[in-house]
């Protein structure tokens, strides 16, 4: 078989000297990682196991385990999290697990990271094949069961020349910095292998705290972040980001404008799935900016706006329904309209979640909101979770909660029908997310108390997009 033209990626030969890896322990070299995943590879290909669970909490680890694995032609699947029982759930007599913390229940194999003795100094990885075998990534699993999506890693480093062609002379040289899990497939490209296939180091450990962040922030430095991360930074940083990249979740105009004020430059937004890959970008300078096709990427539009995507990010390939309303500019450029999910039935009208989230977002005193249907299929209402502004706490304060209400409804009246006004309010001061920046929709149900019959399923409208190919996917940037 000869050499597909992607193994260069990852594979070309580099000084042993260059830096891979930052961390508390100093910096990690290529030739010191080559021998790490040489010395893992050989105990992989001594082991049962056709497929290899990595659980490491350490990027550089995983890193390790991600190319010996492959290396071993051994077949990898990525735990949608990395809570204790939620990796043994995963265990079968195939499966063998590669771990840096501690060791899953489960599991007959199980090889701790870091091996002893992988120093070897060599120049170059072996990961001949770059077709199978296949790397299976879990869906955070944030409104449902986890769902498994095969990639091969063709796939992945086709998308990652995609990001260095789209970015990699803003980048430059520059460190890889990232608040997201490497688990997923965001964190996966941006914090690992785009870094590790182009030469520039990436930091071991996630940055957790807005402490953190500010303190990372350096014109030799870009930040991989989740909308999360960015609406809890509240501090100039004493010097500027090179670029900051956003995915997991809604950017808001606030967080955005934020980004700008406090880290030095506007977000580049990402827009797509596990399923599909990358499918656009933006560089986010308002609120209805268009989205740019990422390289390969081909898009159409069915009936009811619906996007499907045929992306060479996909095996096998073919046209992918996104579960996406869009309206096409031109061959590149789309403007997202919103899930097609998030239509549902409110008094026998039609009524839009991410146009009420909208609505609500533009009031002064709403920082971030979030919609959901509340109540028995025929008695729907819907449920706001707000997030404040300053000015928007200071009227709850004075006028009370309930007057305070009173007026968003009365605002809202302005743009929106009776059965599109959320009838039910909470504020908390942020909301429920996982660790990909996506919010979690059995939290915010509860926060107005135990469903006594969940209308989520039943009032959610089929999305008609008259095309049979294709299979509903979910977006990384622009799922609620």
């Amino acid at each position: 078989m000869s050499p597909s033209p992607l193994v260069p990626l990852l594979c070309r030969p580099r000084p042993p000297v260059a830096p891979v890896a930052l961390g508390p322990g100093g910096t990690v070299t290529w030739g010191t990682f080559c021998g790490e995943v040489a010395t893992l590879r050989d105990t992989i290909r001594s082991l049962a196991p056709s497929e290899w669970v990595l659980n490491c909490e350490d990027s550089y680890h995983f890193a390790v385990a991600f190319c010996a694995a492959l290396s071993a032609h051994r077949s990898i699947l990525l735990p949608g999290n990395s809570r204790p029982e939620a990796v043994a759930s995963l265990a079968t007599a195939q499966r063998g697990c590669l771990v840096d913390g501690s060791p899953p229940p489960g599991f007959d194999v199980t090889v701790p990271l870091p091996l002893p003795g992988g120093t070897e100094s060599v120049e170059t990885l072996d990961i001949p094949d770059v077709e199978s075998p296949w790397v299976t990534l879990l869906t955070s699993g944030s409104t449902g069961q986890p769902k498994p999506v095969r990639k091969s890693l063709a796939n992945l480093l086709t998308e990652v020349a995609a990001l260095e062609t789209t970015w990699g002379h803003l980048v430059h040289d520059a460190r890889v910095v990232s608040t997201v899990s490497h688990q997923h497939i965001y964190g996966l490209l941006f914090r690992v292998l785009w870094p590790l296939c182009t030469g520039r180091p990436f930091v071991r450990h996630p940055l957790l705290f807005p402490e953190q962040v500010l303190a990372e922030a350096s014109q030799e430095a870009v930040l991989v972040a989740s909308p999360a991360t960015l609406n809890r930074v509240a501090r100039r940083a004493p010097t500027p980001y090179r670029a900051i990249f956003s995915s997991g979740g809604a950017l808001s105009p606030e967080a955005a404008a934020d980004s700008q004020q406090y880290l030095g430059c506007q977000p580049n937004e990402i827009f797509g799935s596990t399923e599909t890959g990358g499918i656009g970008w933006r560089n986010h300078t308002a609120p209805d900016a268009p989205w740019t096709l990422f390289p390969g990427v081909r898009a159409k539009v069915g009936t009811d706006h619906a996007l499907f995507v045929h992306s060479p990010y996909v095996t096998p390939s073919g046209w992918v329904s996104t579960g996406d309303a869009v309206r096409r500019l031109d061959d590149q450029r789309f403007v997202w309209l919103g899930r097609i999910d998030q239509i549902v039935k409110v008094a026998e009208k039609r009524v839009s979640l991410t146009e009420v989230e909208k609505r609500l977002g533009q009031l002064d005193w709403v920082r971030e909101a979030t919609v959901l249907p509340l109540g028995p299929i025929d008695k729907t209402v819907l449920g706001a979770v707000l997030v404040l502004t300053p000015e928007g706490q200071a009227v709850r304060d004075q006028h009370g909660p309930g007057r305070f209400r009173l007026q968003i409804r009365r605002e809202l009246r302005r743009w929106l029908e009776p059965a599109a006004i959320p009838r039910r309010y909470r504020e908390v001061a942020d909301l429920p997310v996982n660790a990909q920046g996506k919010r979690i929709r059995v939290e915010l149900q509860s926060l107005f108390g135990p469903p006594r019959e969940s209308p989520l399923a039943s009032t959610l409208l089929p999305a008609h997009t008259g095309m049979a190919e294709g299979r509903p996917g979910r977006t990384l940037d622009k799922r609620r």
